[in-house]
């Protein structure tokens, strides 16, 4: 008997103790669901930094200076602004995509005896990113987040713009960086990795786009990558 009433206080102590710790542990979640502030929608700039890569060769994008000597950079700048939408899920799994208008401008004058040359090169480009994201709330209203997965860029318009005076007399010359024979092709495909931080109704993005395809339309292989891009976005 009296083994018994012991072995009844000892159950009855362990499930005092075990009950309440079992009870907050059903409260603990890998990532709280629903996470607090999923704007999907928001409006987005950035810079992006490009990039030619032909064998060992690298170079900038707007690559006057670089093939002048002026410069040794291997990444020229471009400004991106665009709508960014990033629908979740569960536990904060979701797709990363939106479109985006991207601006790259270089303009280059030299001039030696009586002779002045001067060229100017432009980019108007488009791109269409579809990644998956997975997103952490740390502490409500704050969360990281890191994603993967491709984009594509379509090229809708380049120039490269040349004049030269000499002697009073000018000649100006303009073509496509896009020319059908052999120019840059217009479709790009780019595998990207970044990661960025959300806060509220901001959100900051840091991450790299490296191309997949030849752009060239000649024999020698040439890509197109983002090395690194930083964009701040307002979430809706």
């Amino acid at each position: 008997m009296r083994k018994t009433i012991i072995s009844a206080v000892a159950a009855a102590a362990l499930t005092a103790v075990l009950c309440p710790a079992l009870s907050a542990q059903s409260t603990i979640q890998f990532n709280p669901e629903p996470l607090t502030g999923n704007r999907a929608l928001g409006i987005s700039v950035g810079v992006v930094t490009k990039q030619l890569t032909q064998g060992d060769i690298k170079m900038p994008w707007m690559y006057l200076d670089y093939l002048t000597g002026d410069s040794k950079a291997k990444q020229s700048a471009a400004l991106q602004v665009g709508l960014t939408w990033s629908p979740e899920f569960r536990y904060g799994i979701g797709l990363q995509t939106g479109l985006f208008y991207e601006m790259s401008y270089q303009s280059k004058t030299m001039g030696t005896e009586g002779i002045s040359v001067s060229g100017s090169l432009s980019d108007h480009n488009l791109s269409i990113p579809l990644r998956v994201q997975w997103r952490y709330e740390i502490v409500p209203d704050w969360s990281v987040f890191v994603y993967t997965g491709p984009s594509f860029d379509i090229g809708v318009g380049g120039k490269f713009k040349q004049s030269a005076e000499a002697m009073g007399e000018s000649v100006a010359t303009e073509e496509s960086i896009y020319d059908p024979e052999y120019g840059f092709k217009r479709f790009n495909m780019l595998w990207g990795v970044g990661a960025g931080v959300r806060w509220k109704f901001l959100q900051l993005r840091i991450g790299g786009d490296w191309g997949l395809l030849n752009i060239n339309r000649l024999d020698e292989k040439v890509t197109l990558s983002k090395p690194l891009h930083v964009t701040l976005s307002y979430l809706f």
